[in-house]
């Protein structure tokens, strides 16, 4: 017999579903968008390719907050603290100068 809990739907497929495929779907359309704008030699291109490489940047920092609130659900101490430090890590590398 299965409990509820093996059944319950995980913070991480969440993210994965709502978050990761939307996300890197723009970021193929916006790589498009910004190739056609780049060879029709538009300005906005590289505004374009500034805005997807952030977000390309940002969907794998989502999936360590999915890991993170994932795992303190479970109350697995040792991975929660381990995202924790990824993102403390990405954190550092972002904001300092």
């Amino acid at each position: 017999m299965t409990s509820p809990e093996e059944h319950r739907p995980t913070v991480m497929a969440w993210v994965q579903v709502r978050i990761g495929r939307p996300g890197y779907v723009v970021a193929f359309a916006g790589l498009a968008a910004g190739s056609l704008l780049h060879f029709a030699r538009l300005t906005p291109a590289r505004f374009v390719f500034e805005l997807v490489f952030a977000l390309l940047l940002a969907l794998p920092a989502m999936n360590v907050i999915g890991v993170l609130l994932e795992e303190t659900r479970r109350r697995d101490w040792l991975f929660a603290g381990l995202a924790a430090v990824v993102l403390a890590i990405l954190a550092y590398r972002i904001f300092a100068t």
